[in-house]
């Protein structure tokens, strides 16, 4: 449970949250923007940041497990090292923030806008990113092993629409383009594990 004086704090427009315990809190719509939340635990059950403004807030290293921030806004925000282990974050926005070396294991990142995000040597095992937007999104050194991303990859698009209907004796011959152009595209962004792939 959420300590009462850490949530007073949180709500006050206080920007250095530095070592709170904000499990549970309902903190969502708050505007956040340039907080510091270095170490904060926020994750004992579940906190609720639908739709909270973190933008250019510090959240290194914070325990953000389970949290919830359905379309929540992290624009150009710090994330290095935290843990978003099972975190709800579908529609969410985190352009342009930073994820180095981030766990992010089964998270739902779902619809997100993750374009000029840096994930790179983050673990994103079974994460959720269908519909995610990509554009400039660096993965270099991150784990996606049983991820879930649409593929939103032109090469591949025309591939499948110069094949749909392709004559079922080239079948083998389709479905190595289409692996050896998904090995292109995860060589392209420096995935480690192999996603699992829907095709926008």
């Amino acid at each position: 449970m959420a300590n009462p004086a850490h949530v007073a704090k949180a709500k006050s427009g206080e920007k250095d949250l530095r070592g709170l315990d904000l499990s549970e809190a309902d903190l969502s719509d708050l505007d956040l923007r340039k907080i510091t939340l270095e170490l904060s635990n926020w994750s004992s059950r579940v906190s609720n940041l639908v739709e909270a403004n973190l933008q250019r807030s510090n959240l290194a290293s914070a325990n953000l497990q389970n949290a919830i921030f359905h379309r929540a806004d992290f624009q150009n925000s710090i994330l290095e090292n935290a843990d978003l282990t099972g975190a709800r974050l579908s529609g969410a926005k985190l352009q342009n923030a930073n994820l180095l070396r981030a766990t992010l294991r089964d998270a739902d990142l779902m619809d997100a806008n993750l374009e000029g995000a840096n994930f790179q040597d983050a673990d994103l095992t079974g994460a959720k990113l269908q519909g995610a937007k990509l554009k400039g999104t660096k993965f270099h050194g991150a784990i996606l092993q049983d991820a879930m991303i649409s593929l939103e990859y032109p090469a591949f698009n025309r591939l499948n629409k110069i094949t749909a209907n392709a004559p079922k004796e080239l079948s083998k011959e389709i479905e190595k383009a289409k692996s050896t152009l998904i090995h292109h595209w995860l060589q392209e962004r420096g995935i480690i594990g192999m996603p699992n792939f829907s095709m926008l």
